[in-house]
C-alpha cells in the first residue's frame, strides 16, 4: 500500500474509531523495523509508541484534532486509549500458550472486534469497572491490556504499519462496524480481579470496612474498592446525611485516608467520585428507610461496592459538588472563577460534577461562560451550570441556592453572611482582553491573506475549476451557482507556520469557532481527491464566511465571546 493511500485510511479508520466514543491516540509510524520518532532504526519499540509526553490526557475524539494528527505528510500510526475514557480494553495472545487459554475462556467464540498483527490476535471487550486497577494483567499467555486506575495503557489499531511489514488488520466480518463489543466472559473477568489476590477462593470473607485506617492497601489491592467500602460506611452511619458539615467531616476523613493508606495514592477527583456516589446512595438508603440495624448496614454496603446498588441520581450536594463548608458558610473550594476584561466582560466560572462510566462516578470539569448580568442572578447562574455540566442541579431549592449564591443581609442579632459570587470573585483570576483579542485578530488576519492569495472568480466566470489537490485554497463553484473557497485546513496552516506567526495551542479550532459564530452557521466539508491520488477532506468557505473572517481580523469581536465555550 502506497504511503499516500496508507494515510488516507489511517485518517478514516481514527475519525471512526472516535465516533463509536473510542478516544485516539497518534503513534509515530514504522516503516520496517525503522520508527518514524527521533530514534529511528535504534528505536524499541518502532510504530507502537504515542506521539509525545501526555498522551492519554490528549487522547481525542475531536475530528479537528485528528485532522492535524493525521492529515498531513507525517508517517503516523493510530492507537486507542483503553480503559474506562474509551469503554474498551484489548485481550492479545501471540503464542500456542495463550491461544489455548483463550479458548479455555470461550474467547474463540466471542463475536467481538477482532483483529491480527504479524502474530498476534487481538480482542476487543467492554471495559467493566470490576477490573483491577492497573494497566495490564498477564494471565497464562494472555495479555489484558485494561487501562484501568489512572494507569494509562493503548493498543495499536488497524491499518496501522507492523515493524514486520504486515499492517494491523480487521478480521474478516469482525471489524467495529460487522459487530458490537462484547462483554469479558465472566470466568476470566473473575480470574482477572483475583489474579494478584493471594488466593482465588471466591468465597473469602471482605475486610471490615474499618480496615484501610489500620492497614495500607497497594496497587493491585484493591484501593478503589476499599475506598468505596468505607466511604460508604461513613456515609450511612452520618446522622444526617443533609448536614453540611457531617459531609465536610466524611469528605476530608476520605482525603486523609487515601493519602495516608493508599500506596499510590488515587487522584483528588477520584476520591471526590467516590464520596460522591457514596453520599448519594447513603441518602437514597436513609430515606427508603432499610437501614434497620448494624447487620443491614454491612449488608448494604457491600452490596453498594459490588455495584449491585448505587443509590439514585440525586441532585449533587454542595460538598460533593467541590464547594465546602466551614465556619457556618460555603466557600468556592473547587469552584474557579475568571475574568477577561473586555468590552462587555466575559466570566468563565470552572466546576466540578460527576459521570457514571462503567458503573463508576468520574470527576469531570465544565467550563460555564457567563455574562456579568448572569452572574448577578442566581437563578442564570443554576441554569449555566446546568446546560453546561447536564447533571448538577444546584437549585433544588431556589430560596436556599440564592442566598448561598448572593449571601444574606445582616440583622442586629445576625452578622451578614457574603454570598459565594462575591468570595469567587475576590480569588478570580484574571486575563486582559486586548492583548487576547489583538493576537486572534491576528491569527485570523494571518488565515485570511492566506485565503486571499487566490482572487475570487467574476459571479459570471463559467470556468469550471476543481479544488487544488495539494490543498491549497481553490474557488469551485457550487451547484446553485455561489463560489466557495475549498482548501485543505491543515494546509494553509502550515504555509503559515512557514511564515514564523507564533501561534499558541488552541488558536486554530478557537478561529474556526469564531468564523461560524460571526457567519451564523457551521463550515461544512467535503472529501476531494488529493495530491497522490489520495482523498482527502476540505473545508468549504461560502463569502459569509470570508466576510466573518474580515470582520474577526478587523478586531470586531462584538457579541462573539458570548457564542463560544471554549
Amino acid at each position: 500500500m502506497g504511503k499516500a493511500r496508507m494515510a488516507d485510511d489511517v485518517f478514516k479508520w481514527a475519525a471512526q474509531y472516535a465516533g463509536l466514543g473510542w478516544h485516539v491516540v497518534p503513534c509515530y509510524g514504522a516503516e520496517g523495523k525503522t520508527c518514524s520518532c527521533f530514534k529511528g532504526d535504534q528505536c524499541a519499540t518502532p510504530g507502537k509508541h504515542p506521539v509525545g509526553k501526555g498522551w492519554d490526557k490528549a487522547a481525542s475524539v475531536d475530528e479537528e484534532v485528528l485532522a492535524e494528527w493525521f492529515d498531513g505528510d507525517e508517517n503516523r500510526n493510530v492507537g486507542v486509549l483503553l480503559g474506562p475514557k474509551s469503554g474498551i480494553v484489548d485481550i492479545e495472545f501471540d503464542c500456542e500458550e495463550g491461544r489455548k487459554t483463550a479458548e479455555a475462556f470461550g474467547l474463540d467464540t466471542a463475536y467481538t472486534p477482532t483483529y491480527t498483527s504479524k502474530r498476534s490476535t487481538h480482542r476487543l471487550f467492554r471495559f467493566d469497572g470490576r477490573l483491577p486497577d492497573t494497566a495490564v494483567v498477564k494471565i497464562d499467555g494472555l495479555e489484558i491490556r485494561i487501562g484501568g486506575g489512572g494507569n494509562a495503557s493503548q493498543s495499536v489499531m488497524p491499518p496501522s504499519a507492523h515493524a514486520s511489514g504486515v499492517s494491523y488488520s480487521w478480521v474478516e466480518g469482525m471489524s467495529p462496524a460487522d459487530c458490537e463489543v462484547a462483554e469479558i466472559p465472566r470466568d476470566l473477568l473473575v480470574r482477572i480481579t483475583n489474579v494478584s489476590a493471594e488466593s482465588d477462593d471466591r468465597s473469602a470473607k471482605k475486610p471490615a470496612a474499618t480496615a484501610i485506617v489500620h492497614t495500607k492497601v497497594n496497587d493491585g489491592q484493591g484501593r478503589h474498592e476499599s475506598l468505596v467500602r468505607f466511604a460508604a460506611l461513613k456515609c450511612i452511619k452520618m446522622l444526617d446525611t443533609e448536614n453540611a458539615y457531617e459531609q465536610q467531616e466524611v469528605l476530608a476523613t476520605l482525603h486523609a485516608i487515601n493519602e495516608k493508606q493508599i500506596v499510590p495514592p488515587k487522584s483528588q477527583d477520584e476520591v471526590d467520585a467516590i464520596f460522591n456516589s457514596a453520599l448519594l446512595w447513603a441518602k437514597s438508603k436513609v430515606k427508603s428507610g432499610e437501614i434497620a440495624n448494624n447487620a443491614a448496614i454491612v449488608s448494604a454496603v457491600e452490596d453498594h461496592v459490588s455495584g449491585r446498588d448505587d443509590g439514585d441520581d440525586n441532585p449533587v450536594s454542595y460538598s460533593a459538588s467541590g464547594l465546602e463548608y466551614r465556619n457556618g458558610e460555603w466557600w468556592p473550594g473547587q469552584w474557579k472563577l475568571t475574568v477577561v476584561h473586555s468590552d462587555p466582560v466575559q466570566l468563565t466560572l470552572k466546576v466540578p460534577y460527576f459521570q457514571k462510566v462503567d458503573g463508576r462516578s468520574v470527576k469531570r470539569y465544565a467550563e460555564v461562560p457567563l455574562t456579568a448580568e448572569a452572574y448577578r442572578n442566581s437563578g442564570k447562574v443554576a441554569e449555566a451550570i446546568l446546560q453546561a455540566t447536564h447533571t448538577v442541579v444546584v437549585d433544588p431549592i431556589p430560596e436556599q441556592w440564592a442566598s448561598i449564591w448572593n449571601g444574606i443581609a445582616g440583622k442586629p442579632n445576625r452578622p451578614a453572611v457574603r454570598g459565594l459570587k462575591a468570595k469567587l470573585m475576590e480569588e478570580a483570576g484574571e486575563e486582559a482582553a486586548t492583548p487576547e483579542n489583538c493576537h486572534f485578530a491576528q491569527v485570523a488576519g494571518w488565515l485570511l491573506d492566506a485565503l486571499t492569495m487566490t482572487p475570487k472568480p467574476d459571479d459570471d466566470d463559467e470556468q469550471d475549476t476543481e479544488p487544488d489537490p495539494t490543498g491549497y485554497p481553490t474557488w469551485v463553484k457550487a451547484k446553485d451557482g455561489s463560489w466557495e473557497l475549498w482548501f485543505a485546513w491543515s494546509r494553509v496552516w502550515e504555509a503559515i507556520h512557514r511564515g514564523k506567526r507564533q501561534l499558541e495551542e488552541g488558536d486554530k479550532v478557537r478561529c474556526k469557532k469564531m468564523i461560524e459564530a460571526a457567519a451564523g452557521f457551521p463550515i461544512r466539508s467535503s472529501m476531494a481527491r488529493g495530491d497522490g491520488g489520495r482523498h482527502r477532506r476540505f473545508l468549504r468557505f461560502t463569502e459569509e464566511h470570508m466576510t466573518a473572517l474580515e470582520r474577526i481580523a478587523g478586531a470586531d469581536f462584538d457579541g462573539l465571546s458570548e457564542k463560544i465555550t471554549n
